[in-house]
């Protein structure tokens, strides 16, 4: 539930699914912006941001996100 004020971990911040990189018609499309809880935002979501990818792996330890570098197959 989004219901914390400010800074708390449970405060709903506007997250872009796409990242907008200063483009303004990404940074304002309301189909771009989904709600978060801060705790979210400033961790996973903005390390996936950041990254290009998801952290996590399977059992053998290989990476679940088929971006991730060690999933790509090499030219």
């Amino acid at each position: 539930m989004l219901i914390g004020k400010g800074k708390e971990p449970n405060a709903p911040v506007a997250h872009h699914k796409q990242d907008h990189k200063g483009d303004l018609s990404l940074f304002l499309d309301p189909e771009n912006i989904m709600a978060v809880c801060n705790e979210c935002h400033d961790g996973p979501v903005q390390r996936h941001t950041n990254r290009g990818y998801v952290q996590g792996h399977d059992e053998n330890g290989r990476p679940l996100d088929p971006d991730h570098p060690w999933n790509r197959s090499t030219p």
